[in-house]
């Protein structure tokens, strides 16, 4: 069974949507701004379709993904978080495509404690931290991402890292 959700979600003390357990909404053409946690947060097995939403000046990350939290991104525009644009951890997992991710505080997408995450396609640009930053036992795959014009650079990958990340034609700058 999916819900659909569609609108405005701001204002929230927590995050604008939390899917968990079973949960598996497809969520489309949302504007998610302004929570004081996350704009989305998919943990505890919880799927989903997260797809065309404005993701923008959340406190915390844009979409926070943990425990084994396995979402769909595509074509959601991911911008102006006071944190990182997509934080994945924890065994978090997802796949990530055809995402605009840019102007976040931290990284654009960081990758730690096992999160293992899939970038196809995606355009993570003008981010103060690195566009990529994968650390901490992070994992993933990255094939045609754009990573240019991120203030730290385009992708930091800690050494221990380095074994469990494919990367493939991503443009770096």
């Amino acid at each position: 069974y999916q819900r659909r959700v569609h609108g405005d979600i701001s204002g929230n003390q927590g995050s604008g949507i939390v899917v968990k357990g079973s949960g598996s909404p497809i969520v489309t053409n949302n504007d998610i701004h302004d929570n004081k946690q996350a704009g989305i947060f998919c943990c505890d097995r919880g799927k989903g379709t997260i797809k065309g939403n404005m993701i923008h000046d959340n406190t915390k990350a844009g979409v926070l993904i943990k425990t084994q939290g396995n979402p769909t991104l595509q074509g959601n525009i991911i911008y102006r978080g006071k944190e990182t644009g997509v934080y994945i951890f924890d065994g978090g997992l997802g796949e990530l495509e055809d995402n605009d991710i840019y102007e976040n505080q931290n990284a654009g997408v960081l990758v730690t404690t096992t999160g293992k995450p899939r970038l196809v396609r995606n355009r993570i640009l003008r981010n103060k931290y690195e566009g990529v930053w994968i650390c901490k036992k992070g994992e993933g795959y990255l094939e045609g991402n754009d990573l240019r014009y991120n203030t730290k650079g385009a992708i930091d990958i800690n050494e221990e890292c380095k074994p469990n990340v494919e990367l493939l034609d991503n443009i770096l700058e």
